[in-house]
């Protein structure tokens, strides 16, 4: 019987297309890859597609960028987290309208819990009664629901 590794949880895809991105915003075409790595084109092409790609490849196409291959991986996770964390117009104009929404946004993308931001900010949980405006703590705020 025969086993074979699945693909599906390959971070090599996320890895290249960082690595394509900052390629790109840095203004560097396959063609000068190509030439930093004398190789053609077209290897470019296919390395940057995962074929015939291998740990000293990557390495070497970091380094065309002034990387190393952990600060790729790093780089790679946090594009892919914000790919995830793409919002509607809608909800980017609400938290536009509101500040305390686009700070807690930003504390919840950090890493901070739900929990302790709740906690912290004495923030009732949704479902539940908003305590009256003139019994809420000073800096407490109103249940909130998007």
């Amino acid at each position: 019987m025969r086993t074979s590794l699945k693909q599906d949880n390959s971070e090599i895809p996320t890895l290249l297309k960082t690595l394509k991105n900052l390629f790109k915003s840095k203004g560097i075409l396959y063609h000068d890859v190509a030439i930093a790595l004398n190789v053609s084109e077209t290897t470019i092409k296919r390395y940057l597609t995962g074929h015939s790609l291998t740990v000293d490849v990557l390495e070497s196409l970091c380094k065309v960028v002034d990387l190393r291959l952990s600060d790729l991986l790093d780089l790679s996770r946090e594009e892919s987290g914000s790919d995830n964390a793409m919002i509607s117009r809608d909800i980017e104009e609400k938290l536009a309208e509101e500040p305390f929404l686009s700070s807690l946004l930003h504390l919840l993308a950090k890493g901070y819990s739900p929990g302790t931001l709740q906690r912290d900010f004495q923030i009732p949980r949704c479902g539940d009664e908003p305590l009256p405006d003139h019994t809420r703590p000073a800096g407490a705020h109103p249940a909130i629901s998007l």
